[in-house]
């Protein structure tokens, strides 16, 4: 873990706030309080934004945590606790696994506005209305059919600037968006944890 340009310090108020956004998150959805105790964080500044992995490993970028409101903070916390509930990182298999990402951010983040009465999406999320009602393989099919004229970028919140074409020419994804994808390794993990329980 870097701990430049913050502080251990920082750090240590920074996932003090995270895991108090992890106990909020259970106030409205009582049903994420097994995933919200069992994630864990790490505090990450190579990650630009907050993502989760199917292991339960969720690396959060301090700048990014620390701008957050509280109940931005909860939104985006429970936001990366559904992927985990709804298995995003395994049923992302068989089809293009960012585009399948992007419907399960639509899908979630429409849900969470509408469970929480907002009307709009914080933290810059994606956004599309009524994606709660569609399934996640409609949205893949109708971001393909309109091409552009989705919303389409290559992170779900908006964080820290790092851009992607430097990335891309590196052959790779920046690492919050890896974070939202199941790796061969974290599936088996995730896989044994399953198999643990």
């Amino acid at each position: 873990m870097s701990t430049a340009p913050g502080t251990r310090s920082d750090h240590r108020e920074i996932r003090a706030r995270i895991l108090n956004g992890l106990r909020l998150v259970t106030a409205p959805f009582p049903h994420l309080s097994g995933l919200a105790a069992a994630v864990r964080l790490e505090i990450d500044e190579r990650v630009s934004t907050m993502g989760v992995f199917a292991s339960g490993r969720l690396p959060a970028n301090p700048a990014f945590s620390a701008r957050l409101s509280t109940e931005d903070l909860v939104f985006v916390l429970a936001h990366e606790l559904l992927h985990l509930a709804l298995r995003t990182h395994d049923r992302a298999r068989s089809s293009a696994t960012l585009e399948f990402n992007y419907a399960h951010d639509y899908i979630i983040n429409d849900m969470l506005r509408h469970a929480l009465g907002l009307t709009a999406i914080p933290a810059g999320g994606l956004d599309m209305q009524g994606a709660r009602l569609k399934s996640a393989e409609e949205i893949v099919l109708e971001m393909r059919r309109n091409g552009t004229s989705m919303q389409t970028r290559t992170q779900v919140w908006e964080g820290p600037s790092r851009s992607s074409r430097c990335w891309a020419r590196r052959g790779r994804r920046p690492p919050a968006a890896r974070a939202m994808h199941s790796t061969p390794r974290a599936s088996a993990r995730s896989g044994t944890l399953r198999r643990r329980a």
